[in-house]
């Protein structure tokens, strides 16, 4: 499978700040075996502020590129009831107007259990290696997904 996605924004704060800029993904699945599948994500996108003499994190320019590669095990299924995982180690490269090129890295490990197709609930943790100002930053994000089809 093939799928490609841009988009756009533009935000505008309450101090006159304004962001804009678009972001947008290539995915291809590489591998697919009866449980398992391997994809490959590439993430672009750039962003610009009018301000930044802010107290938050707004530069002129950035940019960004990421190579991620999603795997993906069923671990059970039994009828409409599953339980998967999922691996997902990524690398890319960020840039900055005036502080230049670094490399940004992560992994991140989900399992999400499906019932009956309707409802999904997934859990994880992330864990990336980030950039801002030029000085690196390190996160780890836990994450908690409830999803209900209807």
């Amino acid at each position: 499978s093939f799928q490609l996605g841009i988009s756009g924004f533009l935000q505008n704060f309450s101090d006159k700040n304004l962001w804009y800029g678009g972001s947008g993904f290539i995915k291809s699945r590489v591998m697919e075996k009866p449980r398992q599948t391997l994809d490959l994500r590439l993430d672009f996108g750039t962003r610009f502020s009018k301000n930044t003499d802010v107290p938050y994190y707004s530069p002129t320019q950035d940019r960004y590129i990421n190579l991620a590669s999603p795997f993906t095990q069923l671990l059970y299924q039994r009828y409409e009831h599953s339980l998967t995982h999922i691996i997902t180690p990524d690398i890319g490269q960020y840039w900055q107007k005036g502080i230049g090129n670094r490399l940004v890295f992560g992994i991140s490990y989900e399992q999400r259990w499906k019932y009956e197709n309707w409802y999904e609930i997934g859990y994880g943790i992330s864990r990336r290696r980030s950039f801002y100002d030029g000085e690196k930053q390190y996160a780890t994000t836990f994450l908690l997904k409830i999803n209900f089809k209807f």
